[in-house]
């Protein structure tokens, strides 16, 4: 039943009562009006119809301020939050209360007493829920009225902790939990921090709702304009903080990537942002740069603390390691979903397409290789085949391979683990519980752009790991200085091309590459002092030739290669020397031609190169062609 006119004076006197100055709200019935104070923040006018649902939150407000202690100029109504380009839609909030650090700590929808019980979950689901990613993190969802209950009006409220229950699916699906009471001035009675193996662990289930919401609330935060790779960056350092944190979380230890609340009160941004500061310090000395004396941090002037705190709020209660071991998509669409918001494309750093990615890694057959490798194995170091990205960037084709590795072998577990040695490598390396556990001992990935390893490493544990051999470091340095032994020259006694026959250093590790190699870019100080010495080709050699000779000192004899190349490389007098080393040291399988303005920004003509390394018996028998050597010395 609609309020009655004695319910509506009960609730204006109530307001009156508590707030008798009026310097946060007051009812004017007469005029038919609320009036909100000068410390309320709000985009609309203070001054407001005094319909039904107006007194309640004006009661509520009353109640809010004056007897559970929320300081008003905390305190928004009538909250705008525009979505898509600016100006195209926005939602309206009823009220937030924000925390001492200014960010959204409750988050409330307001009915009139006589709606309150009508359509709950569906103004749950689009009004608090569907709004929230614009709002932030807000660890509370408030669905509320003001009954006008004698011998004083009384708060009704369906508290909903989002921390527990990210999206209104998950909320749904664990029976629709809430409160009855709102906590007084930022307490929660019931708080218990996260502890590993403890009553309130890190959920490992999360939704796929969960993560598309965690994912509209960065998008929302961050990179609601456009893309901003200075924010991106540091995203990305909050998500290897929280990574290290859950690897390296003590049983029975309290997580450090979480929001604490000593007393049941808040901790504040700095000290939030402190904890993980020390955490993304330890990731990158043990992920990014091990060894280093100076470890990189998140930058604060570019990244608040108020920043990290709601990051931490959205993600604190998911495991985004053990979940993604065991959903993997769910997992990896979330971080994808921040790349393509988040991410803007520059000079040498263009993501390789899904499709084409696709495209090459079934051209090489990687598929057929894992198997065969497999089934000629004679030691668990080379049971799968060994496969690099020189130029790995955000790492889509060491993702792709892993996947297809794994799906092939799992696919035909009957049929491939059929002796001890097998069966011993499957359960360590390839079980449910880590199916992509083999990936960190058979994945190499290289980058010189602080961004671009950091996204690989953070998108290969996302998506199930394979990130133990993502460096950030330049793909065309001299062989010998690289920290992995796959990487480094091969020793002269298992050298298989003599030095007679092609002097510099190889690797020779490497079944296949896969890989998309920046263009015309500038080489480091690094790999300029190394040319002479670590390849044949000229030191004028464009970089991307220059990646086919590296490509050819990582491959064993017989390796495959796809890569995308410069139509130049294939059809340019500019391009001959590296042309007859290609010739000369692989067969080609298939060239691919593809449209113009493939990569965005670009508009270099681009191919697929599909080749297969010689041996060296092979080189030998080129070399003595007439023509060729005639070729090769002029």
């Amino acid at each position: 039943m609609p309020l009655s006119a004695n319910e509506r004076v009960h609730l204006s006197e109530f307001v009156s009562a508590v707030d008798p100055s009026g310097t946060i709200v007051r009812v004017d019935l007469a005029a038919n009006l609320v009036f909100y104070g000068d410390e309320i923040r709000s985009h609309e006018t203070k001054q407001r119809a005094a319909t039904n649902e107006e007194l309640a939150r004006a009661a509520g407000l009353a109640i809010l301020t004056r007897r559970l202690g929320y300081p008003a100029d905390r305190i928004w109504i009538e909250r705008y939050f525009e979505h898509g380009r600016a100006g195209t839609t926005r939602d309206e909030v009823d009220l937030i209360i924000n925390d001492a650090d200014d960010l959204a700590w409750a988050m409330w929808e307001f009915k009139s007493p006589d709606d309150f019980a009508r359509d709950q979950d569906t103004d749950i689901r689009r009004q608090l829920y569907g709004t929230s990613p614009l709002v932030g993190a807000p660890p509370l969802l408030v669905y509320a009225t003001t009954f006008p209950t004698q011998p004083e009006p009384t708060l009704g409220v369906l508290c909903i902790d989002r921390t527990l229950y990210p999206s209104y699916e998950t909320w749904s699906v664990e029976g629709r939990p809430y409160a009855t009471q709102f906590p007084s001035s930022y307490r929660d009675p019931r708080y218990e921090p996260f502890t590993k193996g403890g009553t309130r662990d890190l959920r490992t289930n999360a939704s796929h709702a969960d993560f598309v919401a965690a994912a509209a609330a960065f998008h929302q935060e961050f990179f609601g304009e456009h893309p901003d790779n200075t924010l991106y960056t540091n995203l990305m350092k909050c998500l290897l903080a929280k990574i290290v944190d859950e690897r390296n979380t003590a049983t029975g230890s309290q997580y450090n990537f979480q929001v604490l609340a000593p007393g049941g009160r808040e901790e504040s941004a700095d000290a939030v942002f402190a904890r993980v500061n020390s955490l993304y310090r330890t990731a990158y000395s043990r992920y990014i740069d091990p060894g280093t004396a100076e470890p990189d941090e998140i930058n604060v002037r570019e990244f608040s603390p108020e920043r990290v705190k709601t990051v931490v709020r959205t993600l604190q209660g998911m495991s985004i390691t053990q979940g993604a071991a065991l959903q993997a998509d769910v997992i990896g669409g979330f971080f994808e979903e921040i790349l393509r918001s988040g991410f803007k494309q520059d000079k040498g750093m263009y993501f390789t397409h899904a499709n084409l990615v696709h495209f090459m890694t079934a051209a090489v057959d990687l598929e057929g290789l894992a198997v065969q490798v497999w089934q000629r194995a004679t030691h668990p170091e080379n049971r799968l085949p060994y496969i690099a990205d020189p130029a790995c960037g955000s790492g889509s084709f060491l993702l792709r391979a892993m996947q297809v590795v794994t799906q092939s072998i799992r696919g035909r577990r009957h049929e491939l683990v059929n002796t001890e040695e097998a069966r011993l490598f499957y359960d360590a390396r390839m079980s449910d519980v880590n199916p992509n556990y083999w990936a960190e001992s058979f994945l190499y990935g290289l980058d010189p752009k602080f961004v671009m390893a950091i996204t690989a490493k953070v998108n290969m544990v996302l998506h199930g790991d394979g990130s133990a051999h993502v460096f950030k470091t330049d793909g065309l340095l001299p062989l010998s200085s690289y920290p992995d032994p796959k990487l480094r020259q091969t020793a002269e006694p298992t050298r298989t091309i003599p030095r007679d026959r092609y002097s510099p250093d190889l690797a020779e590790s490497f079944d296949l590459i896969l890989t998309n190699p920046p263009f015309g870019t500038t080489l480091s100080s690094d790999a300029r002092r190394g040319l002479g010495r670590s390849f044949s080709l000229p030191s004028t050699t464009p970089s991307e030739q220059l990646f086919l000779e590296r490509w050819f000192q990582l491959l064993r004899a017989g390796g495959r290669l796809g890569a995308v190349v410069p139509e130049s490389l294939l059809n340019t007098g500019d391009a001959t020397t590296a042309r007859m080393f290609l010739f000369r040291c692989f067969w080609i399988r298939a060239v691919v031609s593809l449209p113009r303005n493939m990569f965005i920004d670009t508009p270099t003509l681009t191919s697929l190169l599909f080749a297969q390394k010689k041996s060296a018996g092979q080189i030998e028998r080129w070399d003595s062609e007439p023509v060729n050597e005639l070729r090769r010395t002029t």
